[in-house]
């Protein structure tokens, strides 16, 4: 099977997650290293509340490309509002949860409210250009 990079996705982001996907269902084998040492440096950009909010939106975005691009539209329209709604309950709880935890849950909260968005915005035909600037080096 021909398992490539879709780089229709452009700067969505994804194309990993898609690629993964395309692997597994061509039965390629995959695994871990769990020995293998990775080091990254995450930039202060990427720690503020609105970064985490755009990066749930546009993860969903994304997803919801990948995930629907060849679906029924009834069958796609109906598991997004129920995944939006799961969302934004996951968001409410952990802002309560913040309450509880000094706050440290604040951050997830934020992702899930940017992706039940994200997952609106896509269906109505958004696309996403989230890796378009860089943070970091």
């Amino acid at each position: 099977n021909n398992v490539k990079f879709d780089e229709g996705l452009g700067y969505s982001g994804g194309s990993d997650a898609a690629f993964y996907r395309a692997a597994k269902k061509a039965e390629a084998h995959t695994g871990w290293v769990p020995d293998a040492v990775v080091v990254e440096e995450i930039p202060v950009s990427r720690l503020t509340l609105a970064y985490q909010f755009m990066r749930g939106r546009d993860q969903a975005i994304s997803s919801y490309i990948i995930k629907f691009s060849q679906s029924q539209p009834s069958k796609s329209f109906i598991s997004s509002i129920l995944f939006v709604v799961s969302k934004l309950i996951l968001g409410m709880a952990r802002l309560i949860a913040a309450l509880f935890n000094r706050g440290s849950s604040i951050g997830l909260a934020m992702r899930a409210f940017g992706f039940a968005w994200g997952l609106i915005l896509a269906m109505f035909g958004y696309s996403s250009s989230h890796y378009k600037k860089v943070h970091g080096s």
